[in-house]
């Protein structure tokens, strides 16, 4: 085999080898493709003392705290089982419209989370060009994967006057 394919034989025996040692220790199993849900039936995203209004075209950072209300370990690294990174993110939607900003900035975990596990964080929000009012929702993101609102998750959604 070639060196590629050499990588790829050695990174599935590094994966076997950490099954293999969480088996033996009694910790709980999470295999890529494994459903994704949630086990509490509350928001896991709280801001905390955000402003109600906002100028536009402005990057605010805004304090939240985060919860791991699912069933699988939240990475800050992109090798988990979600199959893709996860972070915090936004959507704004013009109140009686259509979703205006779908894909809000990004903002990285700043360490592991697991399960039940919550932590303080700031997230950046960058805030939309016209003024107006506006439900500002929080969201999760596997990239490349989904938001977790697609899995059922419930969102933060708070109203926001632009101006």
């Amino acid at each position: 085999p070639d060196d590629g394919a050499l990588d790829v034989i050695k990174n599935v025996l590094q994966k076997v080898s950490l099954i293999e040692e969480k088996a033996r220790t009694g910790e709980e199993i999470f295999l890529p493709g494994q459903p994704i849900y949630f086990t509490e039936n509350t928001r896991y995203i709280t801001p905390v003392n955000c402003p109600t209004t906002m100028k536009s075209k402005n990057t605010y950072e805004l304090d939240t705290r985060l919860k791991n209300t699912s069933n699988v370990l939240w990475t800050y690294s992109d090798e988990n089982v979600l199959g893709g990174l996860i972070m915090l993110s936004y959507h704004w939607h013009k109140i009686k419209e259509e979703d205006l900003i779908y894909n809000g900035l990004r903002t990285e975990l700043p360490c592991d989370l697991n399960p039940g596990e919550e932590i303080d964080m700031k997230v950046k929000v960058h805030s939309p060009l016209e003024p107006g009012k506006y439900i500002l929702e929080f969201d999760m993101v596997i990239e490349n994967v989904n938001w977790l609102k697609n899995f059922g998750f419930p969102t933060t959604k708070l109203e926001i006057k632009i101006i």
